[in-house]
């Protein structure tokens, strides 16, 4: 089998994952297998949006061709209203100046439906050019002048104020109006292949109007004869008549001048072109041959090339018009389809985006919140019951997601660092209990050692009279109590139980002797009167070594020539609180925050216990009983004031009847002082010395024999020095080990002699 260090071992292998199916069709169509950049490209928001925005693009584009076509429709259906006004009015025209040079009046019924005619259409196109105000917007001002001044031409023409041929000038302005508005038209409509039928249609409509004007002023020479001016209309409208013509051949499509060929073209127009040019090629103003053409036979001929050509124009204009209609349809059927388009590949794509993201989320969710379950409850209770000596228990709850994705290979390499950091655990706590029965096993032995060397001191010490040497005994004794408390610090670290337990209640003014006694500099120390209340004993010997370590602590980080203060209270509530105040150089307010909060997480061990050994002992210790442990500080308070609660149920309202179980606080041995005279005034209570309500706590003096003193109840009222009963600490305490002989030795050793200073 390969190794993992070898390098050939699969990824998906080495996460316990299945290999894939072999099929590749069927793995493409297993999206929830899709690897995570696909997803991703699947269900990001850039391809949306611009699909989106070039939809929107797409479509408005579409939208405004399909108004476009609209708009042309539009303007082809004010071209066809156009022209048929256009129509009217010209045969209205003719028939005027027919009337006007015949001098058969103007009540004929063929010019009175004409008008009525003219009148009808007025309105259609009228309105149509409302509907269409910005192409037509220019040309919208002169077509109404000029259809209002329309009545006034007739009414001109009916007061004889009007000839024939001003007549046919004064209509000439309105159609040349309504022309106008044909050439509006064919400028508003730009259609491929409609744009050259409308101005095909415009070019006709220009010509048959000039065929329109030749009918009625060569009617008008044929019977009174064309002056220069008038032969000069005739020639105007001859050359644009032509002009117009060419024109249109050069924009109609073939099939288009096939229609003019066929419908226009023959005798009639013939006739009519082979008249026009004669009038125009004659030198007397074709006076010779108007007077040999027939008025009547004009007038048909006339009448069949105007009726021709616009013949042609309505079906080019037609033809127009449905192009128009027909481009504006298709527009709007690709607006509507393309919005159905666009509207179903959104709500694709939205059904698509949710589907897959919401499979993502659900996957990154349950990763999420079983990382967290795993990081904040089991792997650290996995831990403390792997600590606590549970290790058989290390299976893990694998995340469940059974994807096979990159979320679910995530998955299981937490799985995985799961099941790893668990292997650790176990294996750390394994090395932490045999560090730590090491080191229990080595406190224990040193702790034993330590107990010889203070029963030796104190055997020296009964049998020592100078005070000299007494001095350095007592020296040795408080060193080697220093040394004890060490030994049973390090016990307190590696989690084990101390050797010093006393089964009895020991008095508040015990507690703090013995807690006095084992720092070095207890000479310093000022212990005020604590009240007469006492500590249940599987509490006491914590207590000691609690207040010890914050007395140790004052007294370090202060100036020797300062003294701690020791105060006792009894609350309220029956508890107990013991403040110690130093003069030293102090704490701020941030590190005070951080010494309490070390000693409210006294359970757990780091780099910095070992310098802070200190705070740990003390935040241990107090974690065993619920004793409460504060420090103040700031620029408030001088120095460092440690305030120490001891809980109600640890303390017992009146003293025991017995005698003290703790040692009393021990100074250095001065010379043996001269016996002062009667009126020699007592010197004060010196520092290290316990005042009690029966006085100062007495010191020991050179060559005194154990024999001589008796005991005396502490706090009796005597302050008698040959009644006081000092215990050293191998007396107060049996260490774990000692057999009943040793103790037997030991409770004699105790009630025959006198400890000597710092045990305890």
């Amino acid at each position: 089998m390969k190794v993992a260090s070898d390098g050939q071992v699969p990824v998906g292998e080495l996460l316990g994952e299945e290999e894939r199916p072999p099929s590749r069709w069927r793995a493409a169509l297993r999206w929830r297998d899709w690897n995570l950049p696909l997803k991703l490209g699947a269900v990001t928001l850039i391809p949306i949006v611009i699909a989106i925005v070039m939809g929107a693009f797409t479509l408005g584009n579409q939208l405004d061709r399909a108004s476009q076509y609209e708009t042309q429709r539009e303007l082809a259906e004010v071209g066809e209203t156009s022209r048929a006004l256009l129509d009217a009015v010209q045969r209205e025209r003719t028939l005027t100046a027919a009337a006007l040079t015949d001098g058969s009046g103007l009540d004929s019924d063929e010019l009175g439906q004409v008008r009525e005619e003219v009148d009808r259409a007025r309105g259609p196109l009228t309105d149509a050019v409302a509907e269409v105000p910005e192409p037509l917007a220019g040309v919208r001002k002169g077509l109404d002048e000029q259809l209002a001044a329309l009545q006034d031409i007739r009414e001109r023409v009916s007061g004889g104020q009007l000839g024939a041929v001003e007549a046919v000038e004064e209509y000439r302005a309105v159609t040349a109006a309504l022309l106008e508005v044909d050439t509006a038209v064919v400028n508003g409509i730009g259609a491929e292949g409609l744009g050259a039928t409308a101005g095909a249609v415009h070019h006709l409509l220009v010509a048959r109007d000039e065929v329109s004007v030749h009918q009625a002023l060569i009617k008008h020479g044929i019977a009174f004869g064309l002056t220069p001016s008038e032969f000069n209309l005739v020639r105007t409208a001859g050359v644009r008549h032509a002009d117009r013509l060419a024109e249109f051949s050069a924009a109609a499509t073939e099939g288009q001048r096939a229609l003019f060929d066929g419908t226009v073209r023959g005798a009639a127009f013939d006739e009519y072109q082979r008249v026009v040019d004669a009038v125009l090629s004659s030198q007397d103003a074709g006076r010779d041959l108007l007077d040999s053409t027939d008025a009547d036979e004009w007038a048909e001929t006339g009448a069949a090339v105007f009726t021709s050509m616009g013949e042609v124009a309505d079906r080019l204009g037609d033809e127009l018009t449905g192009g128009t209609g027909e481009l504006a349809d298709d527009a709007g059927t690709g607006v509507g389809l393309l919005s159905a388009v666009l509207v179903v590949a959104f709500v694709l794509a939205a059904v698509v985006v949710f589907l897959i993201s919401r499979q993502l989320l659900r996957s990154l969710k349950v990763l999420r919140n079983s990382a967290l379950e795993v990081a904040q409850h089991e792997l650290p209770e996995a831990v403390q019951a792997i600590q606590e000596g549970h290790t058989d228990d290390t299976e893990i709850n694998p995340v469940p997601i059974g994807t096979r994705d990159e979320i679910g290979e995530v998955a299981r390499a937490f799985d995985a660092v799961h099941s790893e950091a668990l292997r650790l655990a176990a294996e750390q706590a394994g090395m932490r209990a045999g560090y730590a029965s090491v080191f229990v096993n080595l406190s224990r032995r040193s702790q034993s050692l330590v107990q010889r060397q203070l029963q030796l001191i104190e055997r020296l010490e009964r049998d020592e009279e100078d005070a000299d040497q007494l001095a350095t005994l007592f020296q040795l004794d408080h060193l080697a109590t220093r040394m004890r408390r060490n030994n049973e610090n390090l016990m307190v670290l590696s989690g084990a139980e101390p050797a010093r337990r006393s089964g009895q209640p020991v008095s508040a003014t015990d507690v703090l002797r013995a807690a006095v006694s084992e720092i070095e500099q207890y000479q310093r120390v000022v212990v005020r009167t604590p009240p007469p209340v006492s500590v249940v004993g599987y509490a006491a010997g914590d207590l000691i070594r609690l207040v010890a370590e914050l007395l140790d602590n004052a007294t370090a980080f202060s100036a020797p020539e300062t003294e701690v203060t020791v105060a006792t209270r009894q609350l309220d509530d029956a508890s107990l609180s013991i403040d110690i105040l130093d003069e030293g150089i102090g704490m701020n307010e941030r590190e005070v925050a951080e010494a309490n909060e070390r000693l409210s997480e006294a359970g757990s061990i780091d780099l910095t216990t070992s310098r802070r050994m200190g705070l740990f002992v003390v935040g241990r210790l107090a974690s065993r009983h619920n004793i409460g442990v504060e420090l103040h500080g700031g620029k408030d308070i001088v120095g460092v004031r440690a305030t120490v609660a001891v809980p109600a149920e640890l303390v017992n309202d009146e003293q025991s009847a017995y005698a003290p179980l703790a040692p009393a606080v021990r100074e250095p041995v001065e010379p043996a002082p001269r016996e002062p005279a009667a009126d020699t005034v007592e010197p004060p209570t010196p520092a290290g010395t316990l005042d009690t309500p029966g006085g100062p706590l007495p010191r020991r003096r050179p060559g005194e024999s154990p024999a001589s003193r008796t005991s005396a109840p502490l706090g009796s009222g005597r302050a008698d020095a040959e009644g006081d009963n000092e215990l050293t600490g191998a007396a107060l305490f049996t260490p774990i080990g000692w057999d009943d002989a040793s103790a037997a030795r030991q409770g004699a050793r105790t009630e025959g002699d006198e400890p000597g200073p710092g045990s305890g």
